[in-house]
C-alpha cells in the first residue's frame, strides 16, 4: 500500500498537475508547484496508510482512520449485504485486493490492500459463515482462496467447471462482443475525449486540423461530399471499436455462480478484476432492459434490485448480465429469481386512455416545436422547403409513439410484480412484492381527467421503486391492496350509496 497509495493520489491530483507542468513549459522554468503536487501526494498516501486500521468482531464490523479528524465506522455483521472484491493491474501484479463492504448506508466500507486470499476470506466470513456449517465455510473459504490465487498468476482456465459449492447460472461468452458497437460506452469516451482535447489544446487542434486538410486536397483531388462520407465512416467506426474495447475489458471473465451458503457470486473484468457476492436474500428482483439500438440484433442486458448496491448510474455496479442475446439474459434472469414467465410472458395492457396518452405526449412536444420552428423560417424568408422540414419532426415522434403505447403492460406473476414501459429503452421490472415497503400514486391534471395514475412499488433496493406508467386507478389499488392489504386497506376509502336516512319519530 505504500505504493497503491500514493499512486492513486498522484492519478488523483493529475489535472492540476497537468495544468501546472503546460504552465511551466510555457515560461521557460520548471515551476516549484509542480514538485510540490508530486511530493503532497505521496505523503498523503503514506499517511493513510499508516493511519487506518480495521476489526471485525464477531458482531461488529469497524473500520477507524484520519490523522486531523478522527473517523470510526461501526456496523453491525448482520446488517452487510454485498461484498465487493476488486483488483486493479496493480493490484494484482502485487498480489492484493480492494474489500468493499455494502451495509445499506451511505458511506461503504473499503478496506484496500489487503492479501488476496485474505480478502476472499474476509470474504467468506462476512456473508457465507452465518448460512453455512462452520466446516463447510471454512471448506470453502479455502476452495475460493484457492481459486483467487489461481487467477492471480494467471493459471486460472477459462472453461473451468464449477465447484461442488457452486451452480453457474452464465459465463462470458466471445461472441457476445458483437453487441458492444450497439451500446453507447464508445460514444461516452469519444464525447469525453474529444471534450478533453478540444479543452486543453483547441488553438493546436485547429492547425492540425486545418494543415492535414490542405494536405489531403493538394494530394488527393477529392470532392467534398466524398470526404465528408469518409469523415463520417471513421466517426461510426472509431465509437464502435472503444465501445469493443471498454466492453471486452469490462465483461471480460464474467460469470455468474450460484453457491451452497445462498449467495450470488458475479466476477467480471480483464485487466482490473471484480468479485462482486451479494446475499440471495437481499435480492428484491431484476431489471431487463432492451435498448433500441440492440433490439434490432436480438440484444439485451440485466440489472440486479438488490439492497445495498448502488443504483444504475454506479458503474456498472448492479449489472446481473452484461450486454448478451436477449434469450440468455431472460433466461439467466428467471433461474435467478427462480420464477417463470416473467421475462418473457405476456401482460396486461392499461386501455384505451393510456394508449392515447402515449400518443399526445409524443406528438404535442413534437407538433409544438415543429410550427415554432416553421414560423421562423417563414418570418427569415427562408425557402418554403425549409420552412417544411420542421414536420419531419412530427413523423419522427410517429414511431416514439407506438412504441410507448406498445410497450405499457403489467402482470403478477407468482407473488411478483411485473412491469413494462419505455422506448429508450424499454424496460421490463420483476419486483417481489413481499420486498415492498409502501406504495406512491401520482396523477397529473391530464391523467385524473383521462383516469390513470402512476403506481410506484416503493423498494429498498435499486432505484427505490417500479413504476407502473399510465395504469387505471381501480386497478392500481386492487394492486396494491393484492400486494399488501394490512398495509393499504385503511387508506382506501369504499365508494358505497348513501343510505336514506328513517324519519324521525316523535
Amino acid at each position: 500500500m505504500l505504493l497503491v497509495q500514493p499512486i492513486k493520489e498522484i492519478v488523483s491530483s493529475l489535472p492540476a498537475f497537468a495544468g501546472i507542468l503546460v504552465a511551466g513549459f510555457a515560461s521557460g522554468r520548471w515551476s516549484w508547484w509542480a514538485t510540490f503536487l508530486i511530493v503532497v501526494p505521496v505523503v498523503l498516501g503514506t499517511v493513510r496508510w499508516a493511519v487506518t486500521f480495521y476489526r471485525v468482531t464477531p458482531d461488529q464490523l469497524q473500520l477507524r482512520g484520519g490523522l486531523v479528524q478522527r473517523n470510526v465506522l461501526t456496523a453491525r455483521l448482520d446488517r452487510v449485504r454485498t461484498v465487493d472484491v476488486t483488483a486493479s493491474p496493480l493490484h494484482r501484479l502485487l498480489g492484493i485486493a480492494s474489500v468493499q463492504v455494502g451495509t445499506g448506508a451511505a458511506k461503504p466500507f473499503v478496506l484496500d490492500g489487503l492479501p488476496r486470499a485474505q480478502a476472499e476470506a474476509l470474504r467468506e466470513s462476512l456473508l457465507h459463515a452465518r448460512h453455512v456449517a462452520p466446516d463447510a465455510a471454512a471448506d470453502a473459504a479455502a476452495d475460493d482462496a484457492a481459486r483467487a490465487a489461481s487467477d492471480a498468476t494467471g493459471t486460472a482456465e477459462t472453461g473451468r467447471a464449477a465447484g461442488p459449492q457452486e451452480a453457474e447460472l452464465a459465463r462470458f461468452r466471445w461472441s457476445w462482443l458483437r453487441f458492444a458497437p450497439f451500446t453507447m460506452s464508445g460514444l461516452v469516451a469519444v464525447a469525453a475525449v474529444f471534450g478533453f482535447v478540444l479543452q486543453a489544446f483547441d488553438q493546436l487542434l485547429w492547425t492540425f486540423a486545418t494543415q492535414a486538410y490542405e494536405n489531403v486536397g493538394e494530394l488527393v483531388s477529392f470532392s467534398w461530399w466524398v470526404l465528408a462520407a469518409v469523415g463520417a465512416l471513421a466517426l461510426l467506426a472509431v465509437p464502435a471499436l472503444l465501445s469493443t474495447i471498454v466492453y471486452a475489458a469490462t465483461f471480460g471473465g464474467y460469470r455468474l455462480t450460484r453457491h451452497a451458503g445462498g449467495t450470488l457470486r458475479i466476477v467480471r473484468g480483464l485487466l482490473t478484476t471484480r468479485s462482486t457476492t451479494v446475499e440471495e436474500k437481499r435480492v428484491r428482483g431484476a431489471v431487463l432492459l432492451d435498448p433500441a439500438a440492440m433490439r434490432p440484433v436480438r440484444g439485451s442486458r440485466a440489472l440486479l434490485l438488490t439492497t445495498g448496491l448502488p443504483g444504475e448510474s454506479s458503474a456498472s455496479a448492479d449489472v446481473l448480465v452484461p450486454a448478451a442475446p436477449r434469450a440468455l439474459v431472460a433466461a439467466t434472469l428467471e433461474r435467478v429469481l427462480g420464477v417463470a414467465g416473467v421475462a418473457d410472458g405476456p401482460l396486461r395492457p392499461h386501455g384505451p386512455a393510456a394508449t392515447r396518452r402515449c400518443w399526445t405526449r409524443a406528438l404535442a412536444p413534437a407538433a409544438v416545436l415543429a410550427a415554432g420552428l416553421a414560423g421562423l423560417a417563414w418570418w427569415w424568408g427562408l425557402p418554403a422547403l425549409l420552412v417544411a422540414a420542421p414536420a419531419l419532426l412530427v413523423l419522427a415522434a410517429v414511431p416514439v409513439a407506438a412504441g410507448r403505447a406498445a410497450s405499457l403492460g403489467h402482470d403478477v406473476v407468482d407473488g411478483h410484480l411485473v412491469s413494462r414501459s419505455g422506448v429508450f429503452p424499454r424496460r421490463r421490472s420483476v419486483l417481489d412484492l413481499s420486498g415492498t415497503i409502501g406504495w406512491s400514486f401520482t396523477s397529473t391534471p391530464w391523467q385524473r381527467r383521462a383516469g390513470l395514475v402512476t403506481a410506484s412499488a416503493l423498494t429498498a433496493a435499486g432505484s427505490g421503486s417500479v413504476v407502473v406508467l399510465d395504469v387505471p386507478e381501480s386497478v392500481a389499488l386492487r394492486l396494491a391492496l393484492r400486494a399488501d392489504a394490512d398495509l393499504c386497506a385503511p387508506f382506501v376509502a369504499e365508494r358505497t350509496p348513501a343510505v336514506a336516512a328513517p324519519p324521525s319519530v316523535r
